[in-house]
């Protein structure tokens, strides 16, 4: 029956795709059943979860240790992040991205102490002297709309970077003199404004800065996340009950959350069996009336997400449990887990 566990009665939804009860963006391969959560809601969650991967907690476990695009484990789908501040010992900027935790620096202008235009390239990349011809080529086309200011707000020593990766332009500075003309400023530089050019190996010991950010849409993805696992755990139907209204609407339409708390105690059952190092896994209770979720994505344990379903659950459920192996692309409910290892238990 298609019936939506997010909208519920709307008879305006259409069901052509399925959900996966763990976003393919950090490795869930298992989906719903058609009919369970709408496109509508999945065009919601697409737009939520595009932002979570790239811009929170989640973000930095997926930079470092995968998946790629879509659950991906291929080199070419290696997962990379957004323009970071890669910021040296001495508080020099550079601007770069991660890949598998590796800082890759991207082709990039600084100004120094005395006003002096410097040119700095990664080797890594491609040959020094045709990525600086490159550079200041596609500076004579330089526009505003292709530029995008990457901020941090920790960086003392005033920094003016300006680099290039793929026909978009990315800068970072703290100088008021030039904030206040950007454009004018860029479009006054040229080659022979260069007074060194230095060829920059990947750095070990450079900082990356950059906002991970614990908002609303990341909450509201938890909360997705241990929706859809009960939904799948728990069965279309209980889903469907109106104790769990408070909880559906919140994800689908925000506002205050009353839902996403953290536990702070180190006790979880997960933790008595093999679970994979790195694993997502989300484990099910309830608690006299108050049914809820713990949620561990990249096996980070504290402070551990807690999601409350709902306060008011007069039925019983029994506790179970849902994991996800990401690396290997396996997934197993917590009752598959004991059938398989029933002896086992003590890591």
């Amino acid at each position: 029956m298609n019936k939506c566990i997010y909208y519920k009665d709307d008879l305006e939804l259409t069901y052509k795709t399925k959900e996966h009860v763990i976003s393919a963006g950090i490795g869930g391969s298992r989906t719903l059943p058609l009919g369970m959560v709408s496109d509508q809601a999945n065009r919601i969650f697409s737009a939520m979860e595009l932002e979570v991967l790239r811009n929170s907690p989640i973000s930095l476990n997926r930079y470092f240790y995968g998946p790629g695009k879509r659950g991906s484990s291929s080199d070419k789908k290696r997962t990379k992040s957004p323009i970071l501040i890669m910021e040296s010992e001495n508080e020099l900027v550079n601007l770069g991205y991660l890949e598998l935790g590796e800082p890759k620096l991207i082709p990039q202008i600084r100004l120094n102490e005395k006003n002096e235009i410097s040119f700095h390239c990664n080797s890594d990349i491609g040959d020094t002297h045709e990525q600086q011809l490159i550079f200041f080529e596609q500076l004579k086309y330089f526009k505003m709309e292709l530029l995008e200011e990457v901020k941090e707000k920790k960086v003392s020593k005033k920094n003016f970077v300006l680099g290039f990766l793929k026909d978009r332009w990315y800068m970072f500075s703290n100088i008021s003199e030039i904030n206040q003309n950007i454009e004018d400023y860029i479009s006054k530089i040229s080659l022979e404004d260069i007074k060194e050019s230095k060829t920059i190996n990947t750095e070990k010991n450079v900082k990356a800065g950059g906002y991970l950010r614990i908002d609303e849409r990341y909450l509201r993805f938890l909360g997705k996340t241990a929706f859809n696992t009960f939904a799948y755990l728990y069965g279309h139907e209980i889903a469907l009950l109106p104790e769990f209204d408070k909880l559906r609407n919140w994800i689908i339409k925000g506002g205050e959350n009353q839902f996403v708390k953290h536990l702070y105690n180190e006790s979880n059952i997960l933790d008595y069996y093999k679970v994979p190092e790195d694993a997502h896994s989300i484990l099910f209770h309830q608690k006299n009336e108050i049914v809820f979720a713990e949620v561990r994505i990249y096996g980070e344990t504290l402070p551990l997400p807690c999601v409350v379903l709902t306060e008011k659950f007069s039925k019983k459920i029994s506790s179970n449990g849902f994991i996800c192996d990401w690396k290997i692309k396996e997934e197993i409910t917590l009752y598959e887990l004991l059938r398989s290892n029933p002896y086992n238990k003590i890591k």
